[in-house]
């Protein structure tokens, strides 16, 4: 989808609604552990209770900052960066969770441990795709600008004109 004001190729979560159910989701997991509610056993069992807290700020923080990613008005390519930043981040909290939940549980945990892998694993999906929009986006631009300025220095470049 292009962006009807700007030549970028946009992916960003705006237009994604489950994404941003997902971000906005993590944001409640994570508040709602921060505030005190008790950990799942799995998590309880495996790491100290510092390193649950830490965790549940993770999952609150790259929740928040992936939905002002997904809502940044400025440009788009900050805001996919943003996004993918936040993404990577929740995805490696995810990657913690499910270890700890198949350490604790091994196979009685399946469910959990699946849907825990899936939701980073779609994190990860995301970040590659905003990975390889963003580069091809900056290829496109390089090309245009090669184009206009026929591959010549600034300092050799004739200046803008004013219209009269």
């Amino acid at each position: 989808m292009r962006h009807p004001k700007l030549p970028l190729r946009l992916l960003s979560g705006r237009y994604l609604d489950h994404e941003t159910f997902l971000l906005a989701w993590s944001v409640l997991i994570g508040v709602g552990f921060g505030l005190g509610a008790p950990p799942p056993a799995s998590i309880a069992f495996s790491i100290p209770y510092w390193l649950f807290l830490a965790w549940a700020s993770c999952i609150a923080g790259s929740g928040l900052v992936g939905l002002v990613g997904c809502w940044w008005p400025y440009r788009a390519d900050v805001a996919m960066e943003i996004e993918r930043g936040a993404l990577m981040v929740q995805s490696g909290c995810w990657a913690l969770y499910v270890g700890c939940v198949w350490a604790y549980a091994g196979q009685t945990a399946l469910i959990g441990g699946v849907i825990a892998a899936a939701w980073g694993s779609a994190n990860l999906a995301r970040a590659w795709r905003i990975t390889r929009a963003l580069r091809v986006d900056r290829v496109e631009q390089a090309d245009r600008r090669a184009t206009l300025d026929q591959g010549r220095p600034l300092w050799e470049q004739e200046p803008p004109r004013r219209p009269k």
